[in-house]
């Protein structure tokens, strides 16, 4: 076990997971629905903010805001251990299924938590899944700015001030998230 984590009473965290061994974790649709439908059921149990998501074939980002009902591990290892155990039995397969612990940095300021977002959503468009992360189901940005009947994330204030309205903001923010090219 490794050394216990630095946890931050209110800090915004951008969390990612990779494959174990760097191999797929998400092999199909309904793999990628099974591990949204968690992050539904633990935001209801541990009443976590969560602003932006991006599960790409091999690993998974999040930019997370844990409340006092449960820190950044409890909702971690709740996530994870759930979805490797019904992946692992619907693979038939045994076995680490995420590459050791998650890994998390806080979040410095509104500056960071713009940057980070975008990097986050332009994860597919980096990997040459998508070119616009708008046409990544699989994705917080598609949810963001396509009218999704149900929406599993909250928008942050710092993303709300970009602009006056939904269109404003969207246009404000797709100049951030390609500034410089998709970002590497």
């Amino acid at each position: 076990m490794g050394m216990p984590r630095f946890i931050a009473e209110g800090a915004i965290y951008h969390v990612y997971c990779r494959g174990n061994n760097k191999v797929k974790v998400f092999h199909v649709g309904h793999d990628y629905r099974k591990y949204i439908t968690n992050l539904l059921k633990y935001k209801q149990m541990y009443k976590f903010m969560l602003y932006a998501y991006s599960l790409m074939q091999n690993h998974l980002h999040l930019l997370i805001e844990p409340t006092r009902e449960g820190n950044l591990s409890q909702i971690m290892r709740s996530l994870n251990v759930s979805y490797s155990i019904w992946h692992n039995r619907r693979y038939d397969c045994v076995g680490h299924v995420w590459q050791g612990r998650f890994q998390s940095r806080i979040i410095k300021d509104e500056a960071d938590f713009i940057n980070c977002m975008a990097y986050i959503e332009t994860n597919p468009v980096r990997a040459g899944l998508a070119k616009d992360p708008e046409l990544y189901k699989w994705c917080s940005c598609c949810e963001r700015f396509n009218s999704a009947k149900t929406s599993i994330i909250e928008l942050h204030p710092g993303y709300i001030a970009l602009g006056e309205t939904k269109e404003e903001r969207r246009c404000v923010y797709h100049e951030i998230m390609f500034k410089n090219g998709p970002q590497a």
